[in-house]
Parts: structure tokens; sequence; C-alpha cells
């Protein structure tokens, strides 16, 4: 009991410290950059790449953790792996070659509204970040082997690594003449190298081999549970993602320096909040889980209101504090007030939404577990139409709007959410 406490801390210190380290390194962009052409240009080419990073390792996970918790057989386990090293192979460098060749295409689907001088910074940020794609994949199938034989630290450890690189290649700049942007670009991409060779150092030889030796054999069949568990996160964790990516579009459209305002607000609103929001998810999943199989009692009411509680308290604490952080969160010295004020004006902005994200959470802890999957894509799909319907009516004159926004759309989805889980409930009954 007392190795799984210690384990346990030193995970959540690593993951904290994660967080300050991703806050530290948003604040070195903004106290070197500001906000303008070039960072408008840095965030657009981190919209894809930084969403692979934290999403990609899950998406593995789903297919290697299952298998190997419950299959003996090692040939059977070697087959299997060698068979998705071939997928991460594959997708990796296609994806790799894509960003190389067809840069211009990747930002018109995601900052289609950037003016011609960030259009051009951002397409060669673009091929510097391109090998992060195949370098990620390995290191969630090397991640997804580690978590499978309950080997956590390491795991941690590499993403404080990922983070540490940057916001310290980022500070050199301080004091050479480096270009603070193409060392943040520059940050990112050393720092998956060394995350996935950390990986490689702490995973049995015997993994390595199965990644280097992809199996040609693509008509390996892979069992039905996991192929559909892997299908139905895939679509769930794609829908969140293409929701960012899409109000990360709209951000382009703002107007000179508003992607990054928008950028820097949200980091500042949702650090702490959203590694809250996962602590309390990991502390409720498996009581509910639990609950809801040995008894016939609802403890939803209860996980209720700890999330309004809590989500209060923390939207209060935003918004009260959104002038106190933004003052500290220096922005460069070339950068006006109205600037400054703006950053202010959509930290608050983002404070109600931090309310409906955790309420939203605890209603998805019992729409999974009830296995209404279907009901996350439609949450998404109202939110995004929630967004466009304002965007429509009232246009996008500041990054405090689109906070705005975004705000609305999470409302609108918790409480559709709150309506699934009550109507799902009386059902039940």
């Amino acid at each position: 009991m007392k190795s799984v406490v210690v384990k346990g801390v030193a995970i959540g210190g690593a993951r904290a410290l994660g967080a300050l380290l991703g806050l530290f390194y948003t604040f070195m962009l903004a106290w070197t950059l500001g906000a303008g052409n070039i960072s408008d240009a840095l965030f657009a080419a981190f919209i894809i790449p930084i969403g692979l990073c934290q999403n990609m390792p899950t998406i593995i996970g789903q297919v290697i953790i299952p298998y190997l918790t419950q299959q003996k057989e090692n040939t059977d386990i070697s087959q299997f792996m060698r068979s998705v090293s071939t997928i991460i192979w594959l997708t990796g460098l296609l994806c790799m070659f894509f960003y190389l060749i067809f840069p211009s295409t990747v930002i018109f689907l995601t900052a289609g509204g950037l003016n011609s001088d960030a259009s051009n910074r951002a397409l060669y940020f673009l091929k510097v970040l391109a090998p992060i794609f195949p370098n990620t994949l390995i290191c969630g199938y090397f991640q997804a082997y580690l978590n499978s034989q309950r080997i956590f630290l390491p795991v941690e450890i590499s993403i404080l690594l990922w983070k540490t690189i940057p916001a310290f290649i980022i500070g050199i700049s301080l004091i050479t003449s480096f270009d603070p942007a193409l060392c943040a670009v520059w940050g990112l991409t050393l720092g998956s190298f060394v995350r996935m060779f950390f990986l490689c150092y702490k995973t049995p030889s015997l993994v390595i081999l199965w990644l280097l030796s992809p199996s040609m054999n693509l008509a390996y069949s892979f069992p039905r549970k996991i192929k559909s568990f892997f299908v139905a996160e895939s679509i769930l964790i794609g829908a969140d993602w293409a929701l960012i990516v899409f109000v990360r579009f709209l951000g382009s459209m703002l107007p000179f320096g508003g992607l990054s305002i928008y950028n820097y607000a949200e980091k500042i609103s949702y650090t702490f909040p959203v590694q809250i929001i996962k602590g309390l998810g990991t502390v409720l999943l498996p009581d509910m889980a639990k609950e809801r199989a040995t008894t016939d009692r609802n403890i939803f009411p209860k996980v209720l209101l700890v999330c309004v509680i809590l989500g209060t308290l923390l939207s209060v604490a935003v918004y009260l504090f959104a002038s106190f952080v933004s003052f500290f969160f220096v922005l460069h010295t070339d950068i006006s007030v109205d600037f400054r004020n703006s950053l202010t004006s959509t930290i608050e902005m983002f404070a109600p939404s931090i309310f409906a994200m955790i309420v939203t959470m605890g209603c998805q802890i019992t729409l999974f577990l009830n296995y209404r999957k279907v009901t996350f894509l439609i949450g998404n799909l109202l939110q995004a139409c929630t967004i466009l319907l304002l965007w429509w009516l009232l246009g996008l004159p500041s990054s405090t709007y689109l906070a705005a926004y975004l705000s609305a759309s999470m409302y609108i989805k918790m409480i559709f959410f709150l309506f699934m889980v009550i109507t799902g409930d009386s059902r039940q009954k």
C-alpha cells in the first residue's frame, strides 16, 4: 500500500510540474514574442502537432493496453505488437511527409484566416515540426506497453522532458541573438526526440525489436472488442480535437495578434482547472463504475454536487484573478495597453466555462459507463453549431468574443448532457 501511495504522489507531482512547465513555456512565448504576426504563425503551426502529442498516445494505448493485460501467449503478443508497429510507421511517416510537402494545405485547413506574412512564417514552422508525428506515435507505442506493465513514472518523466526542453531553449534566446520563434519550434521538435529516446531507454529490448520489425501481414485480425473500443475512442477524441481545430480556425480570423491573445488566455485560464478535472475524473470513474455494478444506487447527485461546488470556486477564482495574472503574465514591451486589457477580458470570458467543463465531466463519466458514446458526438456538434451561430450573428471583432462564444457553447453542451443523464436514469427506473 505504501508503494502505491508513493507512486501516486510521484505521478501526481510530475503532472503538476508538467502543468507548471507548460504555463511557463507560454509565459516565455508571451514575454519574448508578444502578440502579432509571428506569434499568430507559431500558434497556427502548433494546432495539429500539439493536439497529436496530447491525444495520439491515448488512442494507441486504447489498442495496446487492453490486449497486453489479457493476452498470455507471447507469440500472439509478438504478432499483435508488430502489426501495430506497421500502422504506427505508416501513419507517422505519411503525416510527416504530408507536412513537409503540403504545408500550405495544412495552414489553409487549420488557420485559413491568417494574413500572408503570418502564413508564410507558419509554413516554415510546419516543416520544422514535421518529425513530431512519427516521434509521438512511437512514444505512444512505448508508453502503452509500459502502462500495461504498470510502469507509470518513466512515462510522466518523458512528458516532463518534452515540456522542459522547449522552455529551456526559448530561454536561451533571451541571452542570445537567436530568434525566439525558431527556438520555440526547434525546442518542441528536439523535445519530441528526447522524449522518444528516453522511453526507448526505459522499454525492454524485445518491444523495441517488435517496433523495428513491423509485420507485413496487414490482414492481421485485431480482436473485435479491441477494434470496436479503439474506433469508439478514436471518434470521441477525434471529435474533441476537431472542435479545438475549428475554434482555432476561427481564431485565425481575428484581428492582428488575436489568435495569440486567445491562446495565451486559454492557457492561463485552463491549465490548472484541466488538471483538476483529469484528477477528479480519475478518482471518480472507478467508484462510479463499482457503484453501478454492485448496487442499484445512483451516486450521480453527489458527484454533481461536488462538481457544482468545485466549478463555482474555480470559475470565480479565475475571474477575480484575471487582471492580476495578466499583469504578471507580462507581454512584450512594445505591445500596447489595449492588448493587455484584451488579455484580461478574454480570461474573464473563459472563467464561466470552467464551471460548465467540470459539471460536463461529471455527466461524461455517467454517460461513458452507460455506453452512450454517441451523446459525446452530439454534444460536440451542438458546441460547434452554437459557436457558428454566434459568429454569424455577432461577428468576431476580438478574442474576447471568441472566448465568450466558447463559454456559451460549453453551457449548451452541459445542459444537453444533464438532460441525457436525467432521462437515462429515469428510463432505467
